[in-house]
């Protein structure tokens, strides 16, 4: 058995003209659309974040002096807390009807009799 061998370096034979690459020309479309939209944002973040003219950004602000105001009447506080604590107490108007409630009125109108039969 022989086998029969070819050349040592088998040749591909070379294209003599310009060699067509199906899709080439829309990827290098699409490659300047975005460089074209990266240039766009960048234009247009620099116009939105480094706006021209106008007052400048930062600084100090100065304070102003001020006066703290005070009361005129020294017990008005006082005053207010008592008024709050008469209008809370008037709110509070509830008194539950319990059976101890009516027992406690007998007996006090049997001590208030006694006392007056008494005298």
């Amino acid at each position: 058995f022989k086998p029969s061998l070819q050349s040592k370096e088998r040749r591909v034979s070379q294209p003599s003209g310009p060699v067509v690459v199906r899709g080439l020309g829309r990827y290098l479309e699409l490659r300047n659309m975005a460089a074209k939209q990266k240039a766009e944002k960048a234009a247009a973040e620099e116009n939105c974040y480094r706006p021209r003219g106008g007052r400048p950004i930062g600084g100090v602000t100065k304070p102003k002096p001020f006066k703290l105001s005070t009361s005129r009447d020294p017990h008005r506080k006082a005053r207010l807390a008592a008024e709050a604590a008469a209008a809370e107490a008037e709110a509070c108007t509830f008194a539950p009807r319990t059976n101890e409630t009516a027992a406690g009125a007998v007996v006090t109108a049997i001590l208030a009799s006694d006392t007056t039969s008494a005298t």
